[in-house]
């Protein structure tokens, strides 16, 4: 016969799903001007990917593959182990920067950002 799990368990677990669903979205400024939001190292890597014109097409996986390897190429190392570490790498590399929470996300077009900054 199962036992029902304990009240304090139940508990834990709905304090924690009410955490998740309060989190606050991270904001980044790239090395370029753009200010992204996102939630998630995923969700941050594809608003990156998504500003980027020539790589738009790619998986994510792939975009943090070509970062990485133009990365390299100028003697930085930007690790791909996983989305958390790459935007670590990116942070650390001054490729991004935090910013405060009251920064307001560019609202246009990635791709009208991108054609206008040429």
């Amino acid at each position: 016969m199962d036992k029902p799990c304990p009240p304090v368990i139940k508990a834990d677990i709905g304090a924690a799903e009410t955490l998740v669903s309060r989190r606050e979205p991270m904001r980044y400024r790239t090395s370029q001007g753009l200010l992204i939001e996102a939630e998630t190292s995923f969700d941050a890597i594809r608003r990156l990917r998504e500003s980027s014109w020539n790589e738009q097409n790619l998986s994510d996986r792939e975009y943090m593959e070509a970062v990485a390897d133009r990365m390299f190429q100028e003697g930085v190392h930007v690790s791909t182990v996983s989305p958390d570490i790459f935007i670590a790498g990116l942070l650390g590399a001054g490729l991004l920067t935090r910013e405060p929470d009251d920064a307001q996300p560019n609202t246009e077009n990635p791709a009208k950002q991108e054609a206008d900054r040429k």
